[in-house]
């Protein structure tokens, strides 16, 4: 075989072994369809082509942004409304059964896509964000925000639809302002009671110690004052003496 022959077979054996080898990246699943049916590797597979198509499908936890804020803000345990901003990262589950059903249903390229997570996960999510917020006071949410985030997703089973709720991030829970209450809610109308008569006390709060800074200011100003006048007084009886003095040894 000639140098030029063997280039050509190897070059040729490459071209093939190409075609027909797929191999999966460490966050990605492979799926064959084709003759022989539906079939699902971590790892690598053989294909053939036109008889079989491959596609890669990714298992990288992807994110699902939700924000209930302004007029969809959750109502807490002591009836005030919070506005939460949260990420759902979600991933499919590792294992033949679900990436297959997913495949079927939804298809590779679309299984984690934003489109998708939203229109099969968003409104659930946000029923059991609704439910789980019942639970705390709208402070407890961000200082036990740890305890928070587990019942959530403890509530959220996604399972079934072969998915996997990896984590959840809380951005940011503030109290949702007085202007989106509906007086004519009585929800809204207990909470407008409260924030009114919290900021009431607030402003109260604040006056006081508005009043007392000044006090205390005035006190310091009268106390330094005084040390002043005592020490100009402690002067001129130290001249006079010196004068005095002055005079008598001078007779």
């Amino acid at each position: 075989m000639t140098v030029i022959a063997y280039i050509v077979a190897v070059l040729s054996g490459a071209i093939m072994l190409a075609l027909v080898y797929r191999k999966a990246a460490p966050h990605e699943a492979l799926v064959r369809t084709g003759l022989g049916g539906l079939k699902v590797t971590f790892n690598y597979m053989f294909m053939l082509p036109i008889i079989h198509r491959t596609e890669k499908i990714s298992l990288a936890s992807q994110n699902l942004l939700i924000k209930l804020q302004g007029r969809k803000g959750v109502t807490c345990k002591n009836t005030l409304k919070a506005d939460i901003v949260l990420s759902v990262f979600i991933s499919i589950n590792r294992n033949v059964r679900d990436i297959a059903l997913i495949a079927k249903t939804i298809g590779c390229e679309n299984a984690l896509s934003t489109a998708t997570l939203n229109e099969r996960f968003a409104l659930q999510f946000t029923e059991v964000l609704k439910v789980v917020a019942q639970k705390y006071n709208m402070q407890e949410i961000s200082t036990k925000n740890q305890a928070f985030k587990l019942d959530l997703i403890a509530a959220f089973n996604i399972a079934e639809h072969g998915y996997h709720l990896d984590d959840i991030v809380i951005h940011s829970v503030r109290q949702t302002a007085l202007n989106y209450l509906d007086p004519n809610d009585i929800c809204d109308v207990v909470a407008i009671r409260l924030i009114t008569e919290q900021t009431a006390k607030e402003k109260i709060s604040a006056n006081t110690l508005h009043i007392e800074t000044k006090e205390q200011i005035a006190q310091q100003n009268y106390r330094h004052l005084q040390k002043l006048l005592q020490i100009e007084h402690d002067t001129a009886l130290l001249q006079q003496a010196h004068n005095k003095q002055l005079a008598t040894i001078q007779h």
